[in-house]
This record gives C-alpha cells, sequence and structure tokens, in this order.
C-alpha cells in the first residue's frame, strides 16, 4: 500500500522519457530524439516508454513534419505513447466543423485575417490538420 505522502515514481528497471510541447518544432524535436536514443543506449532497463504528451502542431514552421515523424518514429524496445494535446483537441474540433476555434489561428499568425497570406495559411493549416487527424485517432490518448 502507498503511503499517503509518497511520490509517484518510476518502478525499478524501469526508465520513462517524456516530450511535451513540440508545436511545429521539427528541428527541436529531432535534437530531443537524439539525445533520448543516446542516453538510452546507455542505460540499462527492463523496460523503456516514450510518451509525446500533445500539442505538436501550431505555432512553429514545421507542424506537418512533426506530424510525419511522430507517425513513422519507433525505437527498438519502447513502448511509445501519444497523448493529445489542447492544440489536437481543437483541430479535431475544427475538422468536425466547428470553423469558430479555427479563427485565432487566422487572427493571430496573419496580417489581416482574409488577407492572400492568411488564405494561403488557412489551407495550410487545414492540409495539415486533416493529415493529423485521419491518424489521431490510432495515434492518440485522449487526456483532454
Amino acid at each position: 500500500m502507498r503511503r499517503r505522502n509518497a511520490r509517484p515514481q518510476v518502478p525499478p528497471g524501469c526508465v520513462v522519457y517524456a516530450v511535451g510541447d513540440i508545436h511545429g518544432r521539427l528541428d527541436l524535436l529531432k535534437q530531443i530524439l537524439t539525445q533520448i536514443e543516446s542516453d538510452a543506449a546507455r542505460r540499462t532497463a527492463e523496460r523503456r516508454s516514450l510518451v509525446f504528451l500533445g500539442d505538436y502542431v501550431s505555432r512553429g514552421p514545421e507542424s506537418k513534419g512533426v506530424i510525419d515523424l511522430l507517425l513513422e518514429y519507433a525505437l527498438p524496445d519502447f513502448d511509445v505513447v501519444h497523448l493529445k494535446g489542447n492544440h489536437e483537441a481543437l483541430m479535431q474540433r475544427f475538422l468536425a466543423g466547428n470553423l469558430v476555434v479555427g479563427a485565432h489561428w487566422l487572427v493571430k499568425r496573419a496580417p489581416k485575417p482574409w488577407s492572400l497570406t492568411a488564405l494561403r495559411r488557412r489551407n495550410t493549416a487545414l492540409k495539415i490538420w486533416k493529415c493529423y487527424a485521419s491518424n489521431c485517432d490510432r495515434h492518440c490518448l485522449d487526456h483532454t
């Protein structure tokens, strides 16, 4: 039985890596994955887990690249878990027809809400979001 004030801990022989808030930064994701691979090669463990904590898209320049990498990425002898963050939940609501939730993206990222730049960005966002959403139910656990 666990003591009331005991701190949560990883069981002996287990190693857990957690990566969150990638936000379209493929360059940083690649760096951290290289560091995880390097660290894992030096550690002995009975079980290894890699948990992605969500928020894969938005803000950074390469949301689609992040999604593509996460869908393909596998490490031998690792359990890999993809959690859905609030940005992915927002994306799913948008794709389900709630266009209002996508308005913030246009307003924050385009000089004028309906400029040519905004429309191009919107089309790019839709492509990224559709790509992700088509695989989201298979690869993400809902924690929202």
